[in-house]
């Protein structure tokens, strides 16, 4: 059995795995690897959360929808062929709805019937909480900011073309939330609403460009 185990160790030699360790190098080049692994996941986790740092009296949870004093600006740029109808351009009315939830604005919105009730300006159901009329003029350019009323989590925009085609005439934004975390050891997590910026393009006989923080 010893002249076994002596000729196993003479032809496995000192690089085998059987017998030998590790080399110093070898161990250290491994720990680095790992460290820069583990630094580079803690960077993308940290690019991923908002450089904002939670309002100093904001209790942690799920955000909290309050009165927001000019939380809500439109950027609105009026076509100079807006609303055209029989080779000329119109005056447009828009009626912005603020809303607790997008469900009764959204089923409205797919038909003719459901457009008109919203160009009402009027409240539909419990789930508005403000609505605002405005009438554009072509080629005008006008901010509009108002305030965010309590409870306000999304906003819909109608338009009162004369075709007033669904899928076209309306635009539906939801209030942006903000994350991050507080805490050195213990990190509690804290979710709080921001202003909700839109730009908002009119053409001849729809909405054709909208964007911005929704």
């Amino acid at each position: 059995m010893l002249v076994i185990l002596i000729g196993l160790i003479m032809v496995a030699g000192p690089g085998c795995g059987l017998f030998s360790k590790k080399s110093p190098a070898t161990t250290e080049a491994g720990k680095m690897a790992a460290k820069d692994v583990a630094e580079k996941v803690t960077e993308q986790a940290s690019e991923a959360l908002p450089k904002t740092p939670p309002p100093k009296d904001l209790d942690p949870g799920p955000a909290k929808f309050d009165f927001q004093a000019g939380g809500i600006e439109l950027r609105i740029q009026a076509d100079g062929l807006l609303n055209m109808y029989e080779q000329n351009s119109h005056t447009l009315v828009l009626c912005v709805y603020q809303l607790k939830s997008p469900n009764a604005f959204n089923d409205l919105a797919k038909n003719q019937a459901g457009l008109v009730k919203l160009m009402g300006c009027t409240k539909i159901g419990d789930s508005v909480t403000s609505v605002q009329r405005l009438i554009l003029q072509p080629s005008e350019l006008r901010t509009v900011t108002m305030d965010r009323a309590e409870g306000t989590q999304y906003v819909g925009v109608v338009a009162g073309y004369y075709s007033l085609a669904p899928d076209k005439v309306t635009k539906l934004y939801q209030i942006p939330v903000l994350a991050n975390t507080r805490g050195l050891l213990f990190k509690d997590r804290y979710n709080w609403p921001v202003k909700l910026s839109v730009d908002l393009t009119l053409g001849p006989q729809e909405i054709i460009e909208s964007g911005g923080n929704k």
